[in-house]
C-alpha cells in the first residue's frame, strides 16, 4: 500500500481523532476522500474491540447468513460471550452493479443475545428483541458497515 511507505504524521493524526470525536459520521461521508470516515471507522471499532475483548477472544462464533437479492453481497457474524456479544457486518462486490439492498435481511440467529444494540460506526441504536432478522437497507443507510455492540 503506497500510502504507508511515508512517515506517518502523527500529529495530524491526534489533530483528526479529536476532530472526529465530536463529528457525525453522515457529515464525514459526504468527504470520504479526505480520510476521515476510515478513521472513524477504525476508531471507534477499536475502542469496541477493547470493551468487547472477552467475546471477541473466547467467544462464540456464529456465522449470520443474509437472504435476500443482494445476500451474496454482504457477510455478518456473531460474537458473543455471555452478555457481552457484537454483530459485525459488511458489505463486499463494491465493482458490481449494485441496486442497493432491497428485501435482503440478516437472518439473526437463536443464540443472539436480545436487547438494544448501538452500531458503534453510526451511533445509531436497534432493539433487537423480538426480531428474527435486520433488514441491510436499514443497517447500512449510512455505510456498507456495521458494528452492533449489545449495549443491554
Amino acid at each position: 500500500d503506497p500510502d504507508n511507505r511515508r512517515p506517518v504524521d502523527w500529529e495530524t493524526h491526534r489533530r483528526l481523532l479529536a476532530e472526529i470525536a465530536r463529528a457525525e459520521p453522515a457529515e464525514l461521508v459526504s468527504s470520504w476522500r479526505d480520510g476521515r470516515i476510515k478513521l472513524l471507522v477504525t476508531a471507534r471499532t477499536l475502542a469496541a474491540r477493547r470493551r468487547n475483548a472477552s467475546a471477541l477472544s473466547r467467544g462464540s462464533y456464529v456465522p449470520v447468513p443474509a437472504r435476500g437479492p443482494a445476500a451474496e453481497r454482504a457477510v455478518a457474524l456473531l460474537r458473543h460471550s455471555g452478555e457481552q456479544a457484537v454483530l459485525a457486518c459488511v458489505g463486499r462486490f463494491f465493482t458490481r452493479k449494485s441496486e442497493g439492498w432491497p428485501n435482503t435481511v440478516l437472518e439473526l440467529p437463536a443464540e443472539l443475545p436480545k436487547g438494544r444494540y448501538e452500531d458503534v460506526v453510526s451511533g445509531r441504536s436497534v432493539e433487537l428483541d423480538a426480531r428474527s432478522e435486520l433488514a441491510l437497507a436499514e443497517l447500512f443507510s449510512l455505510l456498507p458497515c456495521a458494528l452492533l455492540e449489545r449495549r443491554q
